[in-house]
């Protein structure tokens, strides 16, 4: 059985965060809402990627208020050429390095019992249908929720 998804933009979200530009609901045709995502505004940074790593730290750390602990990851694919802290972006361009945060109860985060996983990651591009105008830089951050049919507001 295909489970279909689409994604519907959100003009005006109910309380939208500053950090974040664009906010949309995922929705499965079985399931109703599986998640509410929401993507930074752009975000300008030099080659080594400080604005981007100080926006995502900035926000890691109000959703860490909410929901307590992470799991972090920071790497770069083995034996990448782009390993200077010059290249950080460069990397991530080539999407050879990866930055995100991961909340969920068996990382020791307090979720509601709605809520299965919070994640928060830093992407070059947003990937999305190419008739709306493509974002770069982005931080992007998404909550799956496991009573389907339930759409609530985070907050952080």
């Amino acid at each position: 059985v295909a489970i279909r998804i689409c994604i519907i933009l959100i003009a005006k979200p109910p309380k939208p965060h500053p950090s974040f530009a664009i906010y949309g609901v995922e929705i499965s045709k079985n399931y109703g809402v599986i998640a509410i995502i929401a993507s930074s505004k752009d975000i300008t940074t030099s080659v080594y990627g400080e604005a981007i790593r100080n926006e995502f730290d900035k926000i890691k750390n109000q959703i860490s208020i909410s929901y307590g602990q992470s799991k972090d990851y920071d790497f770069l694919k083995a034996g990448n050429i782009w390993n200077e802290p010059k290249d950080w972006m460069m990397a991530l361009l080539k999407e050879e390095r990866a930055l995100g945060a991961f909340w969920a109860r068996e990382y020791g985060s307090i979720l509601p019992d709605d809520i299965s996983l919070v994640w928060l990651g830093v992407y070059y591009k947003l990937k999305i249908p190419e008739n709306i105008k493509k974002i770069s830089l982005v931080i992007s951050a998404g909550i799956p929720w496991k009573n389907q049919g339930q759409l609530k507001t985070a907050s952080w």
